[in-house]
């Protein structure tokens, strides 16, 4: 009768570590939400949309970043370009924060190439790069807070050199 008495109160004690471990691993997880990883209530997330322009010319494909500055917590985003328009909205949006603006854009030449598309070959169209130098890394000018005063609207006009 000991044994089993002593294999129930085992059992208890592991149970109620169990759920100790639980509850104390929940709360790491609330207060990192509410604090640190930017999990505001009074700020949820933001889908960040708009044009891109590079002169006075739409972008016809790439893409754009968002890659956060120092002070906020939040991974990169990043958003296809198609026809001068973009869309960022991973994960339900962008969290609130400040953000560098990198883009990728791209002119469709004219001419096909061919590409390997897993196994198989395909031809699409041949793009080059027309984004000034000064606006494709870690030294952009394009610096926004988010969430934007336009509900989301963020227009990029990149001027040609």
């Amino acid at each position: 009768m000991a044994d089993t008495n002593e294999f129930r109160d085992r059992e208890v004690r592991q149970i109620v570590c169990s759920q100790a471990i639980y509850c104390l691993t929940l709360h790491v997880v609330i207060l990192t939400c509410t604090g640190a990883a930017g999990c505001n209530k009074s700020q949820p997330p933001q889908i960040v949309f708009g044009t891109v322009t590079v002169g006075k010319d739409p972008v016809q494909v790439g893409r754009v970043f968002f890659v956060p500055v120092e002070g906020t917590e939040a991974p990169l985003y990043r958003g296809r370009i198609v026809e001068g328009q973009y869309r960022v909205d991973d994960r339900r949006g962008i969290l609130p924060g400040r953000y560098r603006v990198q883009l990728e854009a791209l002119k469709k030449t004219g001419r096909k190439t061919t590409t390997a598309i897993g196994a198989e070959r395909a031809e699409v169209d041949e793009t080059i790069s027309i984004t000034p130098l000064a606006y494709r890394g870690e030294d952009s000018p394009l610096v926004v807070e988010v969430p934007t005063p336009l509900d989301g609207r963020y227009d990029i006009a990149v001027p040609v050199p």
